[in-house]
């Protein structure tokens, strides 16, 4: 197995799931709620923006679980800051279920790493993202579907040739 194995496994399983549960809602055998779209929110900027925008259209994400989806991508971000170190900010994942207080937890530690390795503008605008989504006096998403959600957020990728846009971005 490469290193890569568990990062790629994480987002085939997520892709299937997500599959799964649009299958279903085209059959119209599971009643899921629509995201309500702001129309005060503006386009976004460039295509990686626009491509997380997309999916959450698709996908029919709650503020909950965009929440979940943004802690994944900054998860991501800590994850290839700490590339080549034995012991990295994923063991601090229950895979089994993350409650708001985990969450929160996690949370913290990312933004921690971030700080010891000088590399906070790689995960502000995740972080501000999260922020903005995560209210954690009315969290609803229980605590299994919440770690899908971080996966869903850590596997997210738009494509190799979008890829020196992402890291432009990230690097500023």
């Amino acid at each position: 197995y490469s290193s890569d194995y568990f990062y790629f496994a994480i987002r085939d399983s997520v892709f299937k799931y997500h599959a799964f549960i649009q299958f279903l809602k085209k059959l119209n055998l599971i009643d899921m709620e629509d995201s309500q779209t702001n129309p005060t929110e503006g386009k976004p900027e460039n295509k990686y923006d626009q491509a997380i925008q997309e999916f959450f259209t698709k996908m029919s994400l709650n503020t909950d679980q965009k929440a979940m989806f943004y802690l994944g991508r900054m998860l991501n971000a800590v994850e290839y800051i700490q590339k080549g170190k034995t012991k990295t900010v994923i063991q601090k994942v229950n895979f089994n279920g993350m409650d708001k207080e985990n969450i929160q937890r996690l949370r913290i530690s990312l933004i921690e790493k971030a700080k010891q390795y000088n590399s906070m503008g790689k995960v502000i605008f995740t972080d501000n993202e999260f922020g903005k989504h995560f209210n954690f006096n009315g969290w609803t998403l229980n605590p299994q579907e919440a770690v899908f959600f971080l996966l869903t957020g850590y596997s997210f990728g738009v494509g190799a040739q979008d890829a020196e846009e992402l890291t432009e971005k990230e690097t500023l």
